[in-house]
């Protein structure tokens, strides 16, 4: 392994060019490429076998691999003819054991960007990390701005952490279900409405370490999976099941993080539905596939519990006011099969009459706001994905042709044009998202606030 990590601090320190950039520059950064990827394809093929009782070590060589691969991909020269790039066995049959052993895929995902590509500089080894004080592992571009591209998110992992404890709370409240329960219920659903809109805050700060056109044309072209690549990967000496796998490879994307996930979850959003979607799985099913594997256990085992949150803020609200105006009309015992017997509240211990309403309708309030924070966080997305994407492409394409795909029947860029590094049409994909999140809560503003 120490072999691998030599060569990407090797690969890293030289601070390479873009493959289809080399053209801007003088000769010494070709010859600097073609020296290195000379010395990938000299490697011999590693047995991974000493990292495999350690899940740390896997993380790692998760990470060393794929951010050799898309270095030495992304840093091959323009060639005359579209033949595929060959990932050599070196890299490619270790990086899919590795994968296979942690359940990933064997591509540059979120995880090898974001949360395991940090640490702190100076601090023991059991400190927990802080958004203050983590710093990034390995940058493409070896910019700064790269660097507070990963870091933003980090920030943002780790801020939902609070977020996630909120959420257990309220899922052992749910268990619960009585009166008292409604109550804290409510409180922690605006205590998540205001960590959400923290999480907005640090994500639109992004704005304030990261260039747009630094990011769109020196470090976001390295994410670029097998299915952005026109010229197709090749995984030199895997088998036939591996090999089938790799075209439909994409690269890494906000939508492979599990915390944004399981705050769906968690709400009740659902993104499942759609015209003429049929059985075909989703964009966000699919990223699961790109997440650790205990984080997608995580998101399965969440979609499960006994009691869903927002069925219950539903159904709260209308038995306590089903149970107040049967109060006003009924007597205080009612006739049963049995006799006279007094009648059972609907919830074993819920207050009762306008106090139970007045409960329930927080708890709606509560809930509501929860999901339109939720929306906030989905419309400054929006706002990060035109800034460093939608309007950079838009200025590429006055001056290169580079991005011709993009282009509709009359040369024009529309935003459907546009693919992010997950590989969906990016601003479609987003707004989707932000208007399910819309549609979700109870009582809706009406019409949908900041629709663009």
């Amino acid at each position: 392994m120490q072999t691998w990590e030599d060569l990407l601090s090797e690969g890293l320190s030289l601070k390479m060019k873009l493959g289809d950039q080399l053209s801007q520059f003088g000769p010494e950064e070709a010859i600097k490429n073609q020296s290195w990827r000379l010395k990938v394809r000299l490697l011999p093929v590693l047995d991974p076998a000493p990292l495999m009782t350690d899940t740390l070590l896997l993380r790692r060589g998760h990470h060393v691999l794929v951010f050799l691969m898309h270095m030495y991909i992304h840093s091959a020269p323009i060639p005359g003819e579209l033949t595929p790039h060959v990932v050599p066995a070196c890299i490619a049959v270790p990086l899919c054991r590795i994968s296979s052993e942690l359940g990933i895929t064997p591509i540059l995902t979120y995880a090898d960007n974001v949360l395991w590509n940090w640490h702190l500089p100076g601090g023991q080894p059991h400190e927990l990390p802080t958004e203050r004080r983590i710093r990034s592992h390995a940058l493409f571009s070896g910019t700064l701005d790269e660097e507070h591209f990963y870091l933003t998110s980090a920030k943002i992992e780790l801020r939902g952490v609070s977020a996630l404890s909120v959420m257990r709370s309220t899922l052992d409240e749910l268990f619960i279900g009585d009166a008292t329960a409604v109550r804290r219920i409510s409180s922690y659903l605006h205590r998540l409405s205001s960590i959400i809109d923290e999480l907005t805050h640090l994500l639109l700060n992004v704005r304030e370490g990261c260039d747009p056109a630094i990011f769109y044309h020196q470090v976001r072209p390295w994410f670029r999976g097998a299915t952005s690549d026109k010229r197709g990967w090749v995984f030199e000496g895997v088998d036939a099941e591996q090999a089938a796998k790799v075209p439909a490879l994409s690269g890494p994307s906000a939508g492979q993080s599990s915390l944004v996930h399981a705050l769906d979850i968690f709400l009740g959003v659902d993104h499942e539905r759609g015209e003429g979607r049929g059985a075909e799985p989703t964009f966000l099913t699919k990223m699961e596939q790109y997440m650790p594997y205990h984080h997608r256990v995580f998101l399965q085992n969440l979609r499960r519990p006994q009691r869903h949150l927002r069925e219950f803020v539903i159904s709260t609200h209308a038995a306590y006011t089903v149970h107040a105006l049967s109060d006003r009309a009924m007597p205080d015992f009612a006739t049963s099969s049995m006799g006279l017997a007094p009648r059972a509240s609907i919830f074993q211990t819920a207050a009762v009459g306008e106090s139970g309403i007045k409960a329930a309708t927080e708890l709606q309030s509560a809930y509501d706001s929860a999901v339109e924070a939720l929306k906030r966080f989905r419309d400054g997305h929006i706002k990060i994905a035109t800034l460093y994407i939608v309007n950079q492409a838009r200025s590429a394409a006055q001056t290169s042709t580079s991005i011709a795909p993009e282009l509709n029947t009359k040369g024009e860029l529309t935003t459907d044009g546009i693919k992010g590094t997950g590989g969906t049409s990016l601003v479609p994909f987003l707004k989707e998202c932000r208007d399910n999140t819309f549609k979700t809560m109870v009582h809706p503003p009406s019409p949908c606030p900041s629709r663009q």
